[in-house]
């Protein structure tokens, strides 16, 4: 674990109203994490990432989330993993 501490955002993106799906964009010190890393598909849904008690909810114990999956699921391109886990008052991601 680093010392570093970066300032982690959750943004609800409509890119088109005409059908695109609406997405999760996780963006770090204001950069977007899955624009640079991964390019294969579109962040999760709203619905999957920022329910109450889902995948986000954070205990001592790590766990992954699935950030984002290729257009194509992920059997061709794969799919963007993160480890989640609360360690104190801060929420720590890794991977």
């Amino acid at each position: 674990m680093t010392d570093q501490k970066r300032c982690l955002a959750l943004r609800v993106a409509v890119p088109d109203p005409r059908g695109a799906k609406v997405e999760v964009r996780a963006l770090v010190d204001g950069s977007a994490i899955l624009a640079d890393a991964f390019t294969k598909g579109l962040g999760e849904e709203p619905e999957y990432l920022l329910v109450p008690g889902g995948p986000l909810t954070t205990t001592s114990k790590p766990h992954e989330v699935r950030l984002a999956e290729a257009s194509c699921t992920d059997g061709c391109f794969g799919v963007l993993y993160v480890s989640v886990r609360r360690e104190s008052d801060h929420v720590l991601w890794d991977g």
